[in-house]
């Protein structure tokens, strides 16, 4: 056997590695991208608070146009009208926020019923700075 003839069996066998490589990286790089394309993008509980706090904001804003606005025409609005207006507002954001996402604030905050009563009173306290 000559070296020329080791040679090219040694670029056989390199060759034939590099492909089985090429191969095997192929059919891991698919199984990889087809698992995370298919998986659901999984909603942080900092994000599912971010949402919590668009609820209450949009619930805040429908009560101001809705009833706030009306009882302040009707110069009617004292602390018996602001603590019912308070009520329903917690009652809808109650009602528009499933328990997942209670979850997820108590992760965050600990307690839900007071994480949104602050935060709601937080909003509240914005929205009259700045009318």
């Amino acid at each position: 056997m000559s070296i020329q003839n080791i040679i090219d069996i040694v670029y056989q066998v390199l060759s034939c590695l590099g492909i089985l490589s090429v191969i095997g990286f192929l059919y891991v790089f698919e199984n990889w991208y087809i698992k995370t394309k298919n998986k659901p993008i999984k909603e942080t509980d900092e994000s599912k608070v971010r949402m919590v706090d668009d609820i209450i904001l949009t619930v805040v804003n429908h009560l101001n146009q809705t009833m706030v606005d009306e009882l302040k025409k009707k110069k009617i609005f004292g602390e018996e009208e602001q603590e019912k207006v308070k009520e329903i507002a917690l009652e809808n954001i109650k009602n528009l926020i499933s328990d997942d996402y209670v979850n997820a604030v108590e992760n965050v905050h600990n307690d839900f019923e007071q994480y949104i009563e602050l935060k709601l009173e937080e909003i509240v306290k914005q929205e009259k700075y700045e009318e």
